[in-house]
């Protein structure tokens, strides 16, 4: 098996981790930086670097996550209004206590991630990754969907 060319959007990211595995094989790089929104680049790049390691889409390691990033109409968790079918959202998983990176978030909302364009995350009692969106709410604070 040929080895497989990561392309680095930041330190500790590649366009894999954002990229289902059926688009990252079909087509040329150029076009696959176009289905991603740039600012979640950074946006991860910063919550990794205040709260430890993260994962995304892990299916170029073997791993079984591939949605994490953008999904398609034909993946299983698609939805018409999801920022993720536009790029625009990422869902990680952490070994860190998920509620302190939600209140590391509102906290500091105005002074650290929403320079970065985050606009959205999801909490509830249930949900143990972290949701990032940036899509516009025409709002000028955190819009925090709550799923209990």
């Amino acid at each position: 098996m040929n080895k497989i060319e990561r392309i680095q959007v930041e330190k500790n990211f590649y366009l894999d981790e954002f990229i289902p595995k059926e688009l990252y094989f079909a087509y040329p790089t150029w076009k696959l930086y176009r289905l991603i929104d740039k600012r979640l680049f950074a946006l991860h790049q910063k919550v990794r670097d205040r709260h430890g390691a993260m994962t995304l889409n892990d299916w170029i390691r073997g791993g079984k996550r591939n949605w994490s990033g953008l999904r398609l109409p034909n993946s299983p968790y698609y939805s018409l209004f999801s920022d993720h079918s536009y790029g625009r959202a990422g869902d990680s998983i952490m070994s860190k206590d998920i509620n302190e990176v939600w209140n590391d978030i509102k906290t500091n909302y105005k002074k650290i991630y929403q320079p970065l364009g985050l606009t959205m995350i999801e909490t509830g009692k249930e949900i143990t990754w972290l949701h990032m969106g940036v899509g516009n709410t025409n709002m000028n604070s955190l819009f925090e969907i709550k799923m209990d």
